[in-house]
């Protein structure tokens, strides 16, 4: 009876030591940084570890081979994205090599003495104690994954509140609903968090009065991102991974409304130091040097007049003969080019919308070559360059033929 106890006793003692020796590698190899690697750092660990000593009544030396052994198959899966190991290699690697070889063979006696020893009481309370570690373990470890996965929802939440604060059409109600979404943890461990919530509850509360109110002075003050601000739009096309990725971000959608283009009364706000960034992103096209630098404000006009296909802001432009110009050849529409003040940016905008070349051969100077190869590159025609007034112009608009990629 004695003895089948202490069998009994033994094998508990068997599998619950396994479970101990997971549970502390778990614990320092993967939950300080959820990540896949970290998994497979695990499984890699575990196996140098636990296959030599599960090896049934074997001497220690052949042990010691088969921890080698797997140590030298499976180590650049165990050392994989370590922390600062381009630095540390030299020392990390036989270190992490040492200490795997000691914990089999320690395995290795306590094992064996766990076959002779008739000891029930003993080995009992052992395993007591290895339960308690076991638990201990896990607490600490969910305590770790914990404070890395609240980071990451956060994370979710905080680039849906950037979304959200970019247009002027989000209501403060909706705003203060995101914000009381951040976690915060009462513990005060993640003043962060606290001090972004804060904030946001603080923003949607400004823009109940003003909807164009944007925390720029806390941005400059604190270095966080800002909250309500136009240039955070392109969040909104972009997703984080899972967590075991690390949350990090991939674009998932390019093709976003901006801002601007649905509130045109931002571009107002496109200029000086509280200039709302990524406005403006419309190249105005062909800056002549008759045309002096545009403002950030007329960019923004510009995208406007581009994106909604209405001229009626190019008017908003001091300079409009480039608007208007990008926008007939955008829609085809002859009587846009008639807007145009400049003669030779007006018989460029003919040809370009028409695709009839007789409109290069008004103008003067090298607006010719893009003319002239604009329209040979759409009909496919590079004969079309020959029709320039000079060899210089026929030489460049044959280049710009061969080189150059055109929207049409």
């Amino acid at each position: 009876m004695e003895d089948k106890k202490n069998r009994i006793v033994s094998l508990c003692f068997y599998l619950i030591f396994i479970v101990f020796i997971l549970a502390i590698i778990f614990y320092w190899f993967v939950s300080f940084r959820i990540k896949y690697t970290a998994f497979i750092e695990f499984s890699a660990i575990s196996a140098i570890i636990i296959l030599p000593t599960i090896l049934p009544r074997t001497r220690i030396w052949i042990k010691i081979a088969l921890n080698i052994f797997l140590f030298l198959l499976l180590s650049r899966y165990a050392i994989a994205n370590q922390p600062d190991l381009e630095l540390g290699a030299l020392i990390y690697v036989p270190f992490l090599f040492f200490c795997l070889l000691i914990v089999v063979i320690i395995n290795h006696f306590l094992f064996k003495w766990v076959q002779r020893s008739e000891n029930v009481k003993a080995k009992s309370i052992i395993i007591s104690i290895m339960l308690i570690a076991i638990v201990i373990f896990v607490i600490f470890s969910t305590y770790n994954i914990y404070y890395q996965y609240i980071p990451y929802k956060n994370g979710i939440v905080f680039d849906k509140i950037l979304c959200a604060g970019a247009y002027t059409k989000t209501s403060s109600g909706e705003l203060k609903g995101l914000c009381e979404k951040i976690i915060v943890d009462k513990s005060g461990h993640m003043t962060y968090w606290q001090k972004i919530k804060s904030h946001c509850l603080d923003v949607a509360n400004k823009i109940k009065t003003d909807k164009y109110y944007f925390d720029f002075d806390y941005y400059k003050k604190n270095n966080y991102d800002p909250l309500r601000w136009p240039g955070n739009y392109r969040i909104c096309g972009e997703q984080r991974v899972g967590f075991l990725e690390w949350g990090f971000r991939t674009t998932v959608n390019s093709n976003l409304v901006p801002p601007e283009v649905e509130d045109p009364a931002l571009c107002e706000y496109a200029d000086g130091e509280y200039s709302i960034y990524n406005l403006g992103r419309y190249n105005l096209g062909r800056a002549r040097d008759s045309v002096p630098y545009f403002t950030l404000k007329e960019k923004c006009y510009a995208t406007v007049a581009f994106e909604k296909k209405d001229p009626s802001f190019c008017y908003k432009i001091n300079f409009s003969d480039s608007c208007f110009e990008n926008l007939a050849e955008s829609v085809k529409n002859t009587k846009l080019c008639d807007e145009i003040s400049d003669f030779n940016s007006k018989n460029l905008c003919y040809g370009r919308t028409t695709f009839n070349d007789s409109y290069c051969a008004k103008i003067n100077g090298s607006l010719q070559i893009n003319c002239y190869s604009y329209i040979a590159k759409y009909k496919n025609d590079i004969s079309i360059c020959n029709k320039a007034t000079s060899d210089l112009f026929i030489n460049e608009c044959k280049d710009w033929y061969k080189t150059k990629t055109f929207s049409f």
